[in-house]
């Protein structure tokens, strides 16, 4: 909208054709409005209207965020091999409708995420485009955070906090993985945006809906954003139980409001409750089968747990497959967000309603998983990826309350190593080398060449990768057994036999591997690609 308006020193008058929506601007030089107005030599001004300005002024930081970190997550996105995790998602994805629904629910996973990437699939089935969807989720994640922590603290904090879910490697991790948890990230960080408002607003979050000035935005966002990443996965419950205790909280603290704020806090479960009426049996299902925990799910031992705080909420760079650690971590990084978070946690001891909400988030998912864990393994890291946002929010607050000049030096500093270990992330082997594997044998294989793999899971991800190369064009075969194998070295073909990890679990080690081919004789070569994928060559019988 433009104003259109005769300034006269500070007194402005109306033209009187213009409605009255139209408003006069002062004519001083040093109005920051005016700096940015067009005049001509009539001496009319020109200026976006003020309320245009107030409703964008808020979306201009997150959006800002978001837009870096999207950049972040979109370079070198189809860089790493696709995996187990990733290949189940894209043939999942590929299937019709009906058929995607089945095999989900068989699986004991909720359709809505992969329902998603079916549509996006339209556009292409490559990595990249398989990974996109998780990488505007991720920086979504991370503007909204940004968002979050200005409500908790003022613009510092929310930069602050967005930054560091920018940097932040693991947030990486997921966003360039073509899986459900940065979609999962995305919706809790939502549904913490619409708690934290209604915290630092009591009085307005326990008016009703149609009520002016009621908080309608923030019920929405908790309601949908909680009922859609149940819906998504059952990692989410964590969460509401998080929510819930931090609800407790802003109503014990609302007082005269107290009653009313519990009314609308039934009425959005009530609401919940019936979005999650069509996938209460998967997610019932799908929580049953959690707590059994299947094989591959580590113990929570003390050296497994702290290594998953590190990777999470301390910046150490890990990889997806194997649950480890890069051995160098970037030095003081760690302790400095420790500390800012320490230091954050007693600045909000006063604001008890917030800080609820924002403790609550991050103490009870590892906490509840924890407990979990005491009877049967189901303590992951990816699980607890939606509580690192919290965490960032807490040390941008205690970074806030350091005097201007040494925040901003020690704002700098936390950039930089986030930096640092961000590119380290990049550089790291995140994910089993299977695409240079098959891009080596595909280019100095010959016609009649035989690949062995015995595994089935192994030769699942080989041949998925395989068909999208065109492996079976150079005239390659590839065999399940060591008989079969044995049959085409004596009839004079060479052999590559491959083995490495595709997925969570152990597999067999080179030595056990080699022990394993005895039929076939001592291996001519042996090549390896990267740290978890290696290939025997036999090029004669024994």
């Amino acid at each position: 909208m433009l104003t259109f308006s005769r300034t006269s020193g500070l007194r402005t008058k109306h033209h009187p054709i213009l409605p009255k929506r139209f408003f006069a601007l002062p004519a001083s030089k040093h109005s920051p409005v005016l700096r940015s107005c067009r005049s001509d030599n009539t001496g009319w001004r020109y200026a976006a209207s003020p309320r245009f300005v107030a409703w964008i002024q808020p979306f201009v930081m997150p959006a800002g965020i978001g837009a870096a970190a999207l950049i972040v997550r979109l370079y070198d996105l189809d860089a790493q091999s696709l995996w187990l995790d990733e290949i189940y998602t894209l043939k999942r994805a590929t299937l019709p409708l009906t058929a995607l629904v089945v095999d989900s629910t068989a699986n004991h996973h909720s359709p809505l995420y992969f329902m998603l990437i079916s549509w996006v699939l339209h556009l292409g089935t490559t990595e990249w485009m398989l990974r996109f969807p998780s990488a505007v989720f991720s920086a979504a994640a991370a503007g909204i955070t940004g968002a979050v922590g200005r409500i908790v603290g003022g613009e510092r904090v929310g930069v602050v906090a967005g930054a560091l879910m920018v940097l932040s490697p693991y947030q990486l991790l997921y966003g360039q993985e073509a899986r459900a948890y940065a979609l999962l990230t995305c919706l809790v960080v939502i549904a913490l945006w619409g708690l934290v408002e209604l915290a630092a607003m009591p009085d307005r979050a326990a008016l009703l809906p149609w009520q002016r000035d009621s908080l309608r935005g923030p019920w929405t966002a908790y309601v949908l954003g909680t009922a859609i990443a149940l819906n998504t996965l059952n990692a989410a419950i964590p969460w509401l139980l998080a929510a819930n205790l931090g609800c407790a909280v802003i109503a014990a603290t609302a007082r005269s409001a107290r009653r009313a704020f519990l009314r609308n806090w039934l009425l959005a479960h009530l609401a919940i409750a019936m979005l999650l009426i069509p996938y209460v049996l998967i997610i019932l299902h799908s929580l049953k089968q959690t707590v059994k925990s299947p094989s591959w799910v580590p113990p929570a031992t003390l050296h497994f747990v702290t290594s998953a705080f590190s990777a999470l909420y301390l910046f150490r760079v890990s990889d997806v497959v194997m649950f480890q650690l890069k051995p160098e971590p970037v030095p003081i990084l760690g302790a400095m967000l420790i500390a800012l978070a320490a230091w954050g946690i007693w600045n909000l001891r006063q604001r008890l309603a917030l800080l609820a909400i924002i403790g609550f988030a991050f103490i009870i998912p590892p906490a509840m998983l924890l407990i979990v864990s005491m009877r049967q393994p189901v303590f992951l890291p990816r699980y607890l990826i939606g509580s690192a946002a919290p965490f960032f929010v807490l040390a941008a607050v205690g970074l806030a309350q350091i005097r201007f000049r040494y925040s901003a030096l020690l704002a700098a500093l936390l950039v930089a190593l986030g930096g640092w270990a961000l590119h380290d992330q990049f550089r790291y082997e995140s994910k089993p080398r299977w695409n240079w594997a098959v891009a080596h044998i595909a280019r100095i294989a010959q016609s009649g060449d035989v690949v062995l793999l015995p595994d089935y899971w192994t030769r699942l991800v080989f041949t998925t990768i395989a068909d999208r190369a065109g492996l079976k064009d150079t005239g390659v075969d590839i065999v399940k057994t060591i008989d079969d194998a044995q049959s085409a070295l004596y009839a004079g073909h060479r052999v590559w036999a491959v083995q490495g990890h595709v997925g969570f679990g152990k597999a067999p080690s080179r030595d056990e591997f080699v022990r394993s081919l005895a039929p076939l004789g001592a291996p001519s070569r042996i090549y390896d690609y990267g740290r978890n994928v290696f290939a025997l060559f036999f090029d004669h019988p024994p």
